[in-house]
């Protein structure tokens, strides 16, 4: 598997702006290994401070919240508590939109919210990996694979099926993915990669 590396001083990676923003239903999922839990860091982090569609650990500790902070400031929150350790792999999918969101790690459904949202109620922010729109929140320390977009809800089968596997990038549905090779690392500036179904 190819991973992208995040030293938590300065290394983040930010996508093209607008990506997101018309998916108003689908699935997010990808591979996460923290080396250490930063205060509120973040995995994604999509939108605008106080209005984003965000996954992160909860303070320092390896409870892991996927959040949508709506328009209107209001947050709706799914919570995994300590469902993650350092230096281990785990794969996290994150599903929204009609039927509300669900959250995913290691294919185990770990909660749900009746919010109906998805990264387009965030429209015209930025869109990070490793880095938060909050600016007093600490960068990602750790390493991250295989970012996948899906404009569909993944079901936990569905799930099942896909996290191990490589992909041909013509599966229906998907819509974005990033591989994140080793040699696309970031240690002081942002990085941007050129949109969706980027190598």
């Amino acid at each position: 598997m190819n991973v992208l590396s995040f030293d938590g001083k300065s290394g983040y990676v930010e996508l093209p702006a607008n990506l997101f923003d018309r998916l108003e239903e689908g699935t997010i999922e990808l591979w996460v290994k923290w080396q250490s839990f930063q205060n509120w860091s973040r995995v994604i982090d999509f939108g605008h401070e106080e209005n984003v569609f965000v996954v992160q650990n909860e303070k320092k500790g390896n409870t892991v919240n996927f959040a949508i902070w709506d328009e209107g400031g209001r947050r709706h929150r799914v919570q995994a508590k300590k469902r993650v350790r350092k230096g281990v792999w785990h794969h996290l999918a994150m599903v929204f939109g009609r039927s509300g969101m669900a959250f995913y790690i290691d294919g185990d459904l770990v909660g749900t919210d009746a919010y109906e949202g998805g990264p387009n109620v965030a429209a015209g922010g930025a869109n990070y990996i490793g880095k938060s729109n909050w600016p007093k929140d600490k960068l990602f320390r750790g390493q991250m694979a295989e970012l996948r977009v899906w404009d569909r809800r993944l079901s936990a089968a569905d799930l099942a099926r896909v996290k191990g596997r490589i992909l041909r990038v013509d599966e229906p549905g998907l819509i974005g993915f990033w591989r994140m090779h080793t040699t696309f690392r970031v240690t002081s500036q942002p990085a941007t990669r050129d949109g969706p179904l980027a190598d």
